[in-house]
């Protein structure tokens, strides 16, 4: 692989696509017009992204995926890149100038008024990288001159939330659980609204025994967000280790009404010792989509 191409890719996995489609735009222009407008057309999709996850217009899961169609088109134009005429060392002797430009733009963005903005404690839109590197010989290197930040933008943000929820559910399906708890940790830190990560939090907690703390995080998970049933779930599970009757069922109906397949029950703790209950049937029978 090209050297220049190979350094962009470094930057898309750790997670840098609005970076690498900054370096990628500043190549292409005055090269290859279409190569360039599509490459606009991707810095401005993800501008959009940004701007209605912060406004509350996007939820997590949404812009998550907006950010993965953007990651991917950013690998296909790469690859039509790659297949372009030019000097690799020139263009990543370009790149590590153009890095700095980078960073001066980024510092200089004000903050935004946007509830999301004041959770995360910085401006509305983009703030400098949680770590800096420049361009070096085709891979990326860690460039001690350059000042460091502990800011993530709203994109790098949005992929390390994912990527800690994934490895937190990773260790709950190991039954590791204190691993899984300490990723949902940082995932909240991060992300202090997204009413799934409490759910999952809650899950946890409630495996780990944790029961006061696994109620505040599925009742904070209903306050984000009431839609979905599972926080339900959570509470009717957390009611059947408190020995309450009523308030199982009361959420186990909940979360029933809210389109929860609650038929699927054999392996959830709290939920299968109601199973040959009248109640039990009759409320299964009566939501059963």
């Amino acid at each position: 692989m090209r050297p220049f191409i190979a350094s962009i890719e470094n930057l898309i996995r750790e997670n840098k696509i609005k970076l690498a489609l900054f370096l990628v735009a500043d190549f292409l222009r005055g090269k290859n017009e279409d190569l360039f407008n599509r490459c606009l057309l991707l810095q401005s999709n993800l501008k959009q992204t940004e701007q209605d996850y912060l406004g509350n217009i996007l939820n997590h899961d949404t812009a998550l995926q907006n950010l993965a169609r953007t990651r991917q088109a950013l690998i296909n134009l790469l690859g039509e890149v790659g297949q372009m005429d030019f000097d690799d060392t020139t263009a990543i002797a370009r790149a590590n100038e153009m890095y700095n430009t980078y960073q001066e733009k980024e510092l200089a963005i004000k903050p935004g008024k946007s509830n999301k903005a004041v959770v995360w404690g910085v401006a509305a839109i983009i703030v400098l990288l949680a770590s800096t590197y420049i361009l070096v010989n085709g891979g990326i290197l860690k460039n001690n001159n350059i000042k460091e930040s502990s800011e993530l933008n709203v994109t790098e943000k949005l992929a390390k939330v994912q990527t800690l929820r994934e490895e937190a559910n990773r260790y709950s399906r190991q039954k590791e659980y204190q691993k899984s708890l300490e990723l949902l940790d940082q995932a909240i830190n991060l992300s202090s609204d997204n009413a799934e990560l409490y759910n999952e939090r809650a899950d946890t907690r409630f495996m780990l025994g944790q029961i006061d703390m696994a109620y505040d995080d599925a009742q904070r998970s209903i306050v984000l967000n009431p839609a979905p049933p599972y926080a339900y779930v959570t509470l009717a599970q957390i009611a059947t280790k408190r020995s309450d009757r009523e308030g199982f069922y009361s959420n186990f109906e909940k979360a029933l009404q809210k389109r929860w397949n609650g038929w699927d029950f054999q392996n959830i703790p709290g939920i299968l010792e109601h199973k040959t209950e009248k109640e039990f049937q009759k409320l299964l029978d009566a939501y059963r989509h």
